[in-house]
């Protein structure tokens, strides 16, 4: 237990910066504190925020353990406060602890997915089938 607080690291941000962009590398997992933060997507260069998120949640937990990249973009709403892990500490606790990731694996799949993923997927789906219906777009830039 002292090995994670010993590499917990303090982060701050102020209002509207872009803490991550879709496809970015997951460096480090977040723990929000204080404040609040946006998750969405972009299409045809524009940001679209649809998911508030807050206190006592985490970002970039799933990526982090599954080696993935982004696939939203994330936010800051209001002054965001937490505490961080970087991969390769939080790589370190998860191998020496094996009964321990197991469970952290399955909170954050979980989390992750009901949270975010399946709610902004959904989303992201209809706008770019209304794209696809509308006579003054040719081609739609987004990823899918």
């Amino acid at each position: 237990m002292t090995q994670i607080m010993n590499s917990l690291e303090f982060r701050s941000y102020h209002q509207g910066k872009i803490l991550i962009n879709e496809l970015d590398e997951c460096l480090e997992i977040m723990f929000v504190e204080k404040g609040t933060y946006e998750i969405g997507y972009q299409i045809n260069n524009k940001n679209r925020f649809i998911k508030k998120m807050g206190m006592f949640s985490n970002i970039g937990g799933y990526q982090l353990i599954n080696s993935k990249r982004f696939e939203f973009i994330y936010r800051t709403k209001t002054v965001l406060l937490g505490q961080a892990i970087r991969k390769e500490h939080f790589l370190i606790i998860l191998s020496d602890w094996p009964e321990f990731s197991n469970q952290i694996f399955k909170k954050l799949w979980q989390n992750y997915s009901q949270h975010v993923y399946q709610p902004l997927i959904k989303r992201k789906n209809i706008h770019i089938r209304d794209f696809n219906f509308r006579d003054d777009y040719n081609q739609g830039l987004f990823l899918k």
